[in-house]
């Protein structure tokens, strides 16, 4: 079996996973890289020393946050990624072309959907934006039969959708659930223990890697969360079982 299934195997079993391990097609480690402002220099320097490649990993966090002050938060790592890598020209712009976008509401009209991701290919003079989906969406004004649709991968966000666009280099893990990602770095801190990290969400973000994950961090919490386990998914657990 391959490295991240084994240790996704111990984290949904209560046990704890190995420090690092390889397989053939796969690669787990555990770096305790301490507080989340500690850990969230780190993540820069890893970020500038290219080994995060937006367009296929991830940064995942237990909580949004409200200002960028908020250290390995999605709004704290969003905010000081693009103050790394793309640079805001004044306070008041939101975007780049080359960004990556989540999309945070549902546009049955687009063909996008909630927790739908893409990159910005460009800006119009007028502040629309066309986003690179991730995954192709229907093209209604092609599509003459529903049975047979014809698909596009830009989108225009006009001036009455893009404000549901968010930035993503950084999501949470309620974000990312049924999204895959070649890499996942996934942030794990103490101050998340108390009522946001658990162990099915510890094993939820980790299962989103298709080659890497690493787990970073307050590695104390890791180990927290895979003994607590939520009184709700213990109740299903227990149903299911019962069903068997």
């Amino acid at each position: 079996t391959e490295a991240v299934f084994r240790a996704a195997t111990a984290i949904r079993s209560g046990e704890r996973p190995p420090m690092n391990a390889r397989s053939e097609n796969e690669r787990w480690s555990m770096v305790n890289t301490g507080n989340p402002e500690r850990t969230q220099r780190q993540i820069l320097e890893w970020i500038e020393g290219g080994a995060i490649a937006f367009s296929q990993d991830i940064i995942l966090v237990a909580r949004n946050g409200k200002a960028p002050a908020d250290h390995c938060t999605v709004a704290g790592l969003n905010a000081a990624i693009v103050d790394l890598i793309s640079p805001r020209l004044d306070s008041d712009q939101r975007f780049n072309v080359g960004d990556r976008v989540i999309n945070t509401k549902n546009i049955p009209d687009l063909d996008v959907w909630n927790g739908s991701t893409g990159s910005i290919h460009a800006i119009d003079i007028d502040g629309g934006i066309w986003v690179k989906s991730d995954t192709p969406v229907i093209d209604h004004s092609r599509t003459k039969d529903e049975r047979y649709p014809v698909y596009k991968d830009l989108v225009l966000f006009a001036k009455d959708t893009r404000k549901h666009l968010q930035l993503a280099y950084a999501l949470t893990v309620h974000k990312a659930q049924g999204s895959q990602y070649r890499n996942v770095l996934m942030a794990c801190f103490d101050r998340d223990t108390f009522r946001l990290l658990d162990r099915s969400l510890l094993y939820t973000g980790v299962t989103r890697t298709r080659e890497a994950c690493c787990v970073c961090g307050q590695l104390s919490s890791a180990w927290v969360a895979i003994d607590k386990v939520n009184h709700k998914n213990t109740i299903i657990q227990q149903i299911a079982s019962a069903a068997a």
